[in-house]
């Protein structure tokens, strides 16, 4: 088995709409695996190092999260805080 990658793009349009492009390489369904796994460790340093570089009071990695019952709706808030802090 060779190396499989699925890629969404995300594209920003005019007044804040969003739309996910996916793009895959050499990608086999049946034998797909998702190693969400991997991912977390350097997302979680990733996300440790961007705390601290905007320096925001009272915004720390023991800053609780609240969760939302809307999840698509949280989502939506993040991508667009994140083109905020570009």
């Amino acid at each position: 088995m060779g190396i499989q990658i699925i890629y969404s793009q995300i594209d920003r349009k005019k007044k804040g709409n969003i739309r996910f492009t996916d793009h895959s390489y050499n990608l086999n369904r049946d034998k797909y695996f998702y190693p969400a796994s991997t991912v977390k460790l350097p997302v979680a340093i990733l996300a440790l190092q961007k705390l601290n570089e905007l320096k925001i009071p009272g915004l720390d990695k023991n800053t609780t999260m609240k969760k939302s019952k809307d999840w698509f709706s949280l989502f939506r808030a993040i991508i667009r805080l994140s083109s905020l802090l570009q």
